[in-house]
């Protein structure tokens, strides 16, 4: 899209429309909102997310359910813990 040319909110709407790039991108950003993942981390699951975006007509609620009940969005990673930590916060570390 970095090429397109359009004018005004019509013709960028026309232009979004018209481009496959704009459901991956949406379909990719929601997947990233949820899990708190990069880009790279969520490709593997995209293209299979976008194509049931396209089959349910592109309802942006039907997209926002299916990412929320995906296993690997609620998923808790298996992380090593810190075996020298004195104690236990759910506050944000400052860095």
């Amino acid at each position: 899209l970095d090429a397109a040319v359009f004018e005004g909110a019509t013709g960028l709407g026309k232009t979004l429309a018209a481009s496959p790039d704009t459901t991956q991108c949406v379909t990719a950003r929601a997947l990233q909102y949820a899990t708190g993942l990069g880009s790279e981390a969520v490709s593997p699951w995209v293209e299979e997310l976008d194509k049931q975006f396209a089959a349910n007509g592109y309802g942006i609620r039907a997209l926002f359910l299916k990412v929320a009940t995906m296993p690997e969005t609620w998923a808790v990673p298996n992380a090593p813990l810190d075996k020298n930590a004195s104690h236990v916060t759910m506050a944000r570390q400052r860095r």
